[in-house]
C-alpha cells in the first residue's frame, strides 16, 4: 500500500482532504485506497471510540493486527484512531506532525478492527 504521498499532510479538524486530515479523515482515505469505504462519523469530541460505534461503520473486532486493521489506540490520554500498514507500523495524523508513521508498539492499542471477521 503506498502512503508516502500522504505523509506530512497537516492536521486539520474534521478535515477530509489533502488540505488537511484529522485522524477518523485519515482512516477513511487510506481504507479507501484499500478498497473498503468507510462511512463518514462527524463527532465533537476527541474521544471516538470505535467499540461503541463499529457495527454501525461495519468493522468487526479482530484478534491479530493486519495491514488495513483500524487501531483504536491510546495517545497522551484520549483514544485515537490510526491505519496498521502491516504488524509493526501504523499511519496517523497528530497535531503536531500532521499525517506520519510510527511503530505501532509506542503506543497501547485498545482495539483491532476490520472489515471482516477475522480470527
Amino acid at each position: 500500500m503506498c502512503v508516502d504521498d500522504l505523509l506530512g499532510i497537516p492536521y486539520k479538524e474534521h478535515g477530509r482532504d489533502k488540505n488537511g486530515y484529522d485522524c477518523y479523515g485519515l482512516v477513511i482515505e487510506v481504507e479507501r485506497r484499500l478498497g473498503y469505504e468507510l462511512r463518514d462519523v462527524l463527532y465533537t469530541t476527541h474521544d471516538l471510540a470505535l467499540s461503541s460505534l463499529s457495527s454501525t461503520l461495519g468493522l468487526y473486532p479482530r484478534k491479530c493486527i493486519e495491514e488495513g486493521s483500524v487501531l483504536e489506540i491510546e495517545a497522551h490520554g484520549e483514544l485515537h484512531i490510526a491505519v496498521a500498514l502491516n504488524g509493526r507500523y501504523m499511519i496517523h495524523a497528530t497535531y503536531e506532525r500532521g499525517v506520519c508513521v510510527h511503530p505501532i508498539k509506542l503506543f497501547n492499542v485498545r482495539g483491532i478492527y476490520g472489515f471482516s471477521l477475522s480470527v
